[in-house]
């Protein structure tokens, strides 16, 4: 995805495709290149950033179900 430089908010959402107990599935993310770290967002499967500069950025999502489990 490629934003404008008057882009000053950006959001996600995602789905962890998993049914059986879905209020706990969760998402872990990072955006390599701003920082490194990984984020857990617990069972909010959104995610905003705002006031990024300019520069390539990769996001990396990863979603897990109710037993943890990588999907």
């Amino acid at each position: 995805m490629e934003l404008k430089y008057t882009d000053s908010f950006v959001s996600f959402e995602f789905a962890v495709l998993d049914f059986t107990d879905s209020k706990s599935n969760r998402i872990e993310y990072s955006l390599e290149g701003l920082y490194e770290d990984v984020i857990n967002t617990g069972n909010d499967l959104r995610v905003s950033f705002s006031s990024i500069p300019d520069g390539y950025y990769m996001l990396r999502v990863k979603g897990f179900n109710a037993d943890g489990t990588p999907t």
